[in-house]
């Protein structure tokens, strides 16, 4: 398979200039950038090399595999994202939803687990079919939907058959984990809701997937840029 390589060189704003390894974004100014920071949604690339000089051109990686700064353990394949206001890069997690309490030992919580299919705003439902009806799942339009298991009256779907229904379906495992809360007997009830990710921001804005790993912090890793 071919990798394309893509780079160009912008005028860095930052007053010291910008070390290699840096994620920046593009300024107001033609062809100038910044230090990328996790709330920016469009990364312009990766620095290729040092640059000191506030106002001078870096070379910036916008397409292809280059060496970035690490902000902890990564592994390869994780998606990553730049984390902190220094324009360094860690994982990106997949999304997260939690639902019912220990203490009603229906607590479940569920991740993502399916990486190309990864979407930050996913929903998760879990339906309550209103009528007599095994259990049963979709995914479409970005909503993973669990129809809850309902007798002649109400939901009847436990926790810890609900666990059960998922690790058993090798298509559906293959999409999403759950595990119990530590506490919960599994034996309560679920309740139908439509759940939110909870982990949100940390799975916002990707920019590449990890070639290789990195063991901790400043660690210069690989990662692939798709643009």
């Amino acid at each position: 398979m071919s990798n394309y390589v893509l780079d160009k060189a912008y005028r860095i704003l930052n007053e010291g200039g910008v070390d290699a390894g840096v994620a920046v974004v593009a300024t107001e100014g033609e062809g100038t950038c910044r230090i990328a920071t996790p709330d920016d949604p469009h990364i312009l690339g990766i620095t290729t090399y040092s640059q000191p000089r506030e106002g001078a051109f870096v070379a910036v990686r916008r397409l292809g595999i280059t060496g970035a700064i690490s902000t902890g353990i990564i592994d390869r394949g994780d998606r990553v994202r730049v984390v902190n206001d220094l324009g360094h890069l860690g994982r990106c997690p997949l999304p997260r939803w939690s639902t019912g309490s220990a203490g009603g030992n229906n607590s479940l919580i569920f991740h993502w687990a399916d990486r190309g299919n990864f979407a930050a705003g996913l929903a998760l439902e879990l339906h309550d079919p209103g009528e007599s009806a095994p259990f049963s799942w979709s995914f479409t339009g970005g909503a993973l939907r669990l129809v809850l298991e309902h007798d002649e009256i109400e939901v009847i779907q436990t926790a810890a058959s609900l666990i059960a229904e998922i690790e058993a379906d090798d298509d559906l495992a293959a999409l999403i984990h759950v595990d119990a809360e530590t506490g919960s007997t599994g034996s309560g009830i679920v309740a139908p809701a439509i759940l939110q990710v909870e982990n949100l921001p940390e799975t916002r804005f990707p920019i590449g997937i990890a070639e290789n790993g990195a063991s901790g912090a400043g660690d210069i890793f690989d990662v692939y840029l798709a643009g």
